[in-house]
């Protein structure tokens, strides 16, 4: 009996495991098309990058209007953190987390950091994204589900900065 229900339990968590891996996988591959498409985006003038992102690739979470005036909006700001991810092509997977339906997946390219809030509604999706460069010293964190969400768990919104490469603590 007890071998049985050992059994079970191993069934149990080796396919509660596999889905865990899958769902990250699938947040990874995600996050790497998503840069790929992106780096090829080029805006003109006066344009938002935003406007630019496909609405299959948007969650329900990115509520900027598309048809907003933008004689109100300052395009270079709000076209700066765009920009920067731009530069995050070709970027390597530090970290990935997957809690529920939510994955924060961490990349790294050249002295930047993409912190990547992805939300699961029938495949990932974006909910928003955070570019910071290694050299200011804060942490990196997928700030969408902590400010929007409330979701405190530090293992699951937090690099761990020693996966940076070239860090001091490096593991790499």
């Amino acid at each position: 009996m007890k071998c049985i229900l050992m059994l079970v339990f191993l069934i149990g968590t080796s396919s509660h495991i596999y889905a865990e891996t899958g769902k990250i996988a699938a947040a990874n591959d995600f996050v790497i098309s998503f840069l790929a498409m992106f780096s090829s985006i080029e805006v003109k003038p006066g344009e938002l990058y935003y406007t630019h992102i496909p609405k299959g690739l948007k969650s329900s979470f990115m509520v900027l209007e598309e048809s907003v005036d933008l004689s109100h909006v300052d395009v270079f700001m709000a076209n700066y953190g765009w920009k920067q991810l731009k530069k995050l092509e070709h970027a390597q997977i530090l970290q990935s987390n997957v809690l529920d339906n939510y994955a924060c997946v961490f990349v790294y390219r050249n002295g930047l950091v993409g912190a990547f809030s992805l939300v699961n509604e029938g495949g990932w999706k974006l909910a928003e994204v955070g570019v910071s460069h290694t050299k200011d010293d804060m942490p990196y964190f997928c700030s969408f589900f902590y400010d929007e969400l409330g979701i405190k768990n530090d293992a699951f919104l937090v690099l761990d900065e020693r996966l940076i490469p070239g860090s001091s603590d490096s593991k790499n």
